[in-house]
């Protein structure tokens, strides 16, 4: 017997008695059915209502032209269904305790130094503190 034939036969097989057993017991069809669709639930309601927005804290060391134009790219990120971020708090004190709460994503710094690095030339880093435990389940 050829793989398809033997494939086909099994599976055939499978869906017979599966369809026989769900005519004697009405519920071995529903629990099959029925769990994914309250999974399926559970998830919108947990991860579905924020889109792919963040909670963030945007802290602004700065106040140059190059700091500020990175804020507001920062604020105007959007993904094809939501903004990408939502600036929750503009104070690092706030940010650093919301973060470590668990209350934000991800505290993001831009440095006292950031225009002036970029006008000599050299690419600026930012200062960063996130809060791991909820990024990795919500981005990964």
């Amino acid at each position: 017997m050829s793989a398809f034939k033997t494939f086909f036969s099994q599976t055939w097989g499978v869906f017979a008695k599966d369809v026989r057993l769900w005519a004697r017991d009405r519920q071995a069809a529903a629990g099959p059915m029925l769990l994914p669709l309250v999974l399926l639930f559970i998830c919108t309601v947990l991860f579905g209502f924020g889109g792919d927005e963040w909670n963030i804290g945007l802290i602004v060391e700065e106040e140059g032209p190059h700091a500020r134009a990175f804020a507001a790219s920062l604020e105007n990120l959007q993904s094809n269904i939501s903004p990408y971020f939502r600036v929750v708090t503009r104070d690092a004190a706030e940010a650093r305790a919301l973060s470590e709460a668990g209350r934000l994503q991800m505290v993001i710094t831009i440095p006292a130094a950031f225009d002036a690095q970029i006008e000599a030339g050299e690419t600026p880093s930012l200062e960063t503190q996130v809060f791991n435990i909820n990024t990795d389940m919500t981005k990964n």
